[in-house]
């Protein structure tokens, strides 16, 4: 394997769904309001690929680190006997993660210098730093513990989609944290978060699937196969839920239309929560990519959707 299939691989490019439809979603609610900025969005959209991107080489150099520590080594020639391969993917790893994560900390201080008020991007770039050494650092890395889940609602969930928001609504909004700007966002964060976090119970439902016997950590492997089903199905329907409520708790002008994406998403998520235990398991990657494209496909749609039926955009900013 070459090193940029190697890197192409490591880089876990389907999971990039998440923070694409996180940005869509955001984008979505600002719309909706009138408030939606391309070039912010444009940013958000670049920070967040290029975060993604540096936490997953950056889990994957710790467990390609730890794996190369431990082999063995030639009592006398060390440097004869090492495995080559190993040693390069450590670097490449520590590279491409270093790489990525350079161009992220450019885009969030370009971010910075876009917000009116910088205190709140300064908050978003420290959670994700602290996060990412929670996961993947320190002497007891929390990565594979249900108590992740948590994180994974927090970053794709009120972090993400409230964040896109008030990025675009600062150049307009009078009052940058006004309820009637920043409110749509709020309701669906808690429902896209949600969404996200049965992205991240898919993985391990099939990390279980493969190996139900082992000794790992894990949601399913801790909760059993049954509540992590039926977890599944609840988040789709709290989703759902949410979503319903806001339209018409926020008074919006065409509250079935608005609600349309979340039936969609609601529907295939269901359709997979059916599907979870019976697939076989050469299918399950399937199922596990559908998740993914589920969750992109929510935040897309409704950015359209609630673009189509929100209020006019007046943006001095406006492009198109």
């Amino acid at each position: 394997m070459d090193v940029l299939t190697y890197v192409k691989q490591k880089a876990n490019l389907n999971s990039l769904c998440l923070g694409v439809g996180t940005v869509f979603a955001g984008t979505g609610a600002a719309a909706l309001r009138g408030n939606m900025e391309v070039l912010s969005a444009s940013i958000c959209m670049l920070f967040v690929i290029f975060a993604q991107l540096s936490v997953h080489f950056a889990h994957n150099y710790r467990a390609q680190a730890k794996l190369y520590d431990n082999l063995p080594r030639a009592k006398y020639s060390v440097t004869a006997e090492e495995p080559v391969s190993d040693k390069l993917a450590v670097r490449v790893l520590r590279e491409a993660s270093f790489g990525c994560g350079v161009i992220a900390a450019m885009l969030g201080l370009t971010i910075l210098t876009m917000a009116r008020t910088p205190w709140w991007v300064i908050g978003v770039g420290l959670l994700i730093i602290l996060i990412n050494y929670l996961l993947n650092f320190g002497k007891h890395p929390l990565y594979g513990r249900p108590a992740t889940l948590g994180f994974t609602w927090l970053l794709f969930g009120p972090v993400g989609v409230i964040g896109t928001s008030v990025l675009q609504c600062n150049h307009e909004a009078v009052h940058l944290w006004g309820y009637y700007d920043l409110s749509p966002s709020y309701f669906l964060s808690i429902a896209v978060g949600c969404m996200a976090c049965n992205v991240h119970i898919m993985y391990g439902y099939g990390m279980w699937r493969l190996n139900p016997n082992r000794q790992a950590r894990g949601l399913t492997y801790e909760w059993g196969p049954r509540k992590v089903e039926a977890l599944f199905f609840i988040n789709g329907l709290i989703a759902l839920g949410v979503v319903f409520f806001e339209a018409f708790y926020l008074n919006f002008l065409r509250p079935l239309t608005t609600v349309a994406p979340a039936f969609i998403t609601f529907a295939l998520n269901t359709f997979v929560a059916a599907r979870m235990r019976h697939v076989p398991i050469g299918e399950l990657q399937h199922l596990n990519t559908l998740v993914k494209w589920n969750y992109l496909l929510f935040g897309f749609v409704t950015f359209i959707v609630w673009w189509w039926v929100g209020s006019p955009d007046d943006s001095v900013m406006r492009y198109f």
